[in-house]
């Protein structure tokens, strides 16, 4: 196998996992974020050590409100969908989560100015309707706050990916 490859089954198994490790950690959803927020710093600021890399405080100073706007939104899409890892199925929590292209297409011609075409909107209405269905099948008594702790994660992360491309 090539590195490439392994790096992303490793990536994916880490990504992929991360549901079961929040369901049976016993913090708060908002513990678990900051956790997960200090130990990647650490990890960046050390790869950033070791590979001698510099930042210049003009840059900071420029992108301070986009870098502080997105970091928030980040760990508020962490602490929801980590939320909704507690109160509905894994499988829902993530499936919905990665409906954020999906919403991103419904708001990308009011915000970016993109076109929407029928045959968009036709294919994101068809995923909103597949998810519905998805929904209603998982019978458990919190699905209804899983379900809205995900949505809140989406729209969370869908203003980060909308913010970071202006």
């Amino acid at each position: 196998m090539r590195k490439a490859e392994t790096k992303a089954i490793v990536a994916m198994v880490i990504f992929g996992s991360i549901g079961l490790f929040v369901r049976w950690i016993p913090l708060s959803s908002s513990e678990i974020a900051f956790y997960r927020a200090v130990l990647g710093s650490l990890f960046l600021l050390i790869t950033g050590l070791l590979q001698q890399m510099t930042v210049s405080a003009s840059d900071l100073k420029r992108n301070f409100r986009p870098l502080l706007f997105t970091g928030v939104a980040l760990g508020l899409n962490w602490v929801f969908l980590f939320e909704a890892y507690k109160h509905t199925t894994m499988a829902n929590a993530t499936i919905s989560d990665y409906m954020v292209p999906v919403l991103v297409m419904f708001v990308a011609p009011i915000i970016l100015q993109e076109k929407r075409t029928v045959r968009k909107t036709v294919c994101a209405g068809v995923v909103l309707l597949g998810l519905m269905i998805m929904m209603q099948s998982a019978a458990q008594p919190s699905v209804g706050t899983g379900t809205l702790t995900v949505l809140l994660s989406c729209r969370v992360t869908k203003l980060v990916r909308m913010y970071s491309n202006q």
